[in-house]
């Protein structure tokens, strides 16, 4: 399970989600996780928060680089 704790490697911010209400997150990569949390906290939202284990590496080598992208993009 993530932990606010954990060192934040990556951080995306305001990432738009419709469904099923419209929410703003931060996306936050750490070693062993990627999680979200709300803009206004530190600690990961409960159901979004994945284990890279859990992921697969392929999957994570993918989400990996479409952040990036979307960072570089706004940045």
């Amino acid at each position: 399970m993530a932990s606010g704790s954990d060192p934040v490697l990556l951080e995306i911010k305001d990432i738009s989600v419709v469904a099923p209400q419209r929410k703003k997150y931060t996306l936050c990569f750490t070693e062993d996780h990627l999680y979200a949390r709300l803009p206004d906290s530190n600690e990961p939202v409960q159901g979004i928060s994945y284990a890279w284990s859990d992921i697969g590496m392929s999957n994570a080598i993918l989400v990996g680089t479409i952040c990036l992208y979307i960072h570089m993009l706004a940045t």
